[in-house]
């Protein structure tokens, strides 16, 4: 199943860093694939390289943790 699913409140994207080079260059992305993870529009989890399923399910939960730790703030 997909890790979409587990976070309906995730919104996911895919650029094209050829095609939006100004992109690549403000959020610094030398390689592909680069998953960024954003909170408040900063950018607050990054990993460089293919990530396994598991893997990008780890770092969604931990995004999570901090977007409501932040909250109770």
């Amino acid at each position: 199943h997909s890790v979409m699913g587990d976070f309906p409140q995730v919104c996911f994207c895919r650029i094209d860093i050829d095609k939006y080079k100004d992109i690549a260059e403000k959020y610094d992305i030398m390689s592909v694939p680069t998953t960024l993870a954003f909170y408040s529009g900063k950018v607050i989890k990054r990993c460089t390289g293919l990530m396994k399923k598991s893997e990008l399910f780890e770092m969604l939960k931990e995004c999570q943790q901090i977007q409501t730790a932040d909250s109770l703030i």
